[in-house]
């Protein structure tokens, strides 16, 4: 049961919030982990709604880096092999609340040492267009038994954008339809701390129709949700 209670906001270009660069160097000096490894401490800012990446790098491939990110409330976020890669880890989530966020740039490996960089890149985003609604026993079902609302958005007229579900109490599952037919889908992404997110995009703007569905992961399950229209600093 789709309930509109939002209204359009007015788009703005925001610019990255910030961007750091550093260097390290993992030695028999540092603190370690529980299984030993070394590691090193760097913290940064962001702001609740930032999107957050964080890649470290161990130089001429000295050891296979494992990197953790400890967000303001405990929340943890960690990668050990990005991509294939045993020098390269990255996490990428979007920041739920403002505050301090702690990276602990490691080693997988106990008593492994080496040069790394570390990339922090925190980008900005505004909301274009909010929409809340509630899954209920009263909505359209699925075959398989999950419950399920679809409504229709503009586009923003150019530029990308982001369509974002953030359900509350229950595991949310999105879908969006472009006006061509094609079909995205993500069921989780992140940590939305207070809420379970799901979200798609970039996505290309043309001002035109999209369909926006909302389902569960599970069957049968409710709850309160909110999408949102996310424009990325240029």
């Amino acid at each position: 049961m789709t309930r509109f209670l939002s209204t359009l906001c007015v788009l703005l270009l925001a610019l990255p919030a910030s961007a750091q660069d550093c260097s390290g160097a993992l030695d028999a000096d540092d603190p370690t982990r529980d299984n030993g490894a070394f590691y090193e401490e760097h913290s940064f800012k962001a702001d609740e709604g930032d999107e957050v990446r964080v890649r470290m790098e161990a130089s001429a491939d000295a050891f296979d880096t494992y990197l953790i990110v400890v967000g303001p409330t405990g929340e943890e976020y960690y990668n050990d092999d990005f991509e294939g890669s045993t020098a390269v880890s990255q996490v990428e989530f979007p920041a739920t609340m403002s505050g301090t966020y702690t990276v602990w740039a490691s080693a997988y490996a106990a008593e492994a040492t080496g040069a790394y960089t570390l990339c922090i890149t925190t980008t900005a985003y505004e909301v274009a267009q909010e929409m809340s609604g509630r899954l209920d026993p009263s909505d359209k079902q699925s075959i398989k038994g999950e419950y399920f609302d679809s409504m229709t958005i503009t586009a923003p007229a150019s530029g990308p954008f982001y369509v974002e579900l953030r359900a509350r109490g229950f595991d949310g599952y999105l879908r969006v339809v472009g006006p061509s037919g094609e079909m995205w889908r993500n069921d989780d992404y992140g940590d939305g701390g207070a809420y379970r997110l799901s979200r798609v995009g970039p996505l290309d703007g043309d001002g035109g129709q999209w369909q926006v569905d909302v389902t569960t992961y599970g069957i049968e399950e409710v709850g309160a949700y909110d999408i949102r229209i996310l424009t990325p600093g240029e």
